[in-house]
């Protein structure tokens, strides 16, 4: 989803004439892509929903709104852990890497589900966006 973010960044003959932000950026290269992934993704949680898996679901509380809300969450995480790739933290210049991004997120979901509440582990992923979001935006090329 985030390869033509990833082709801009590196192309720095295109990048410097962009009058965007990092994190606009990221935004209008994976609009297109992050639209048809979270359609496909919201349609799969649908046909779940219909064929009551939802009931059989281990984290009480699960609807069809929150699968919803959550399949976009983690969409979103994706796509921000994806865009890390390339960019470095401004005050130490260290690379940002996708894979851990991808295993903190991992890490603090799971334990979120420890407490078997939907409504915390919906809470933590939103949680997780943002800080994501932060971070992107904080970060320089």
């Amino acid at each position: 989803m985030t390869r033509v973010f990833r082709d801009d960044l590196r192309n720095r003959l295109i990048r410097d004439r962009l009058p965007f932000s990092t994190l606009e950026l990221l935004v209008l290269d994976t609009a297109p892509s992050f639209a048809l992934v979270t359609l496909f993704s919201s349609l799969a949680i649908l046909v779940s929903h219909q064929a009551g898996l939802f009931s059989a679901h281990p984290l009480p509380g699960v609807s069809l709104l929150g699968g919803l809300l959550l399949g976009v969450a983690m969409n979103t995480l994706l796509v921000l852990c994806a865009s890390l790739e390339g960019l470095r933290l401004r005050r130490t210049r260290r690379p940002l890497s996708y894979e851990a991004a991808v295993i903190a997120c991992i890490v603090v979901m799971a334990a979120a589900s420890l407490a078997h509440s939907f409504l915390l582990v919906l809470a933590v992923a939103c949680l997780c966006v943002l800080g994501l979001i932060s971070l992107v935006h904080f970060s320089e090329e």
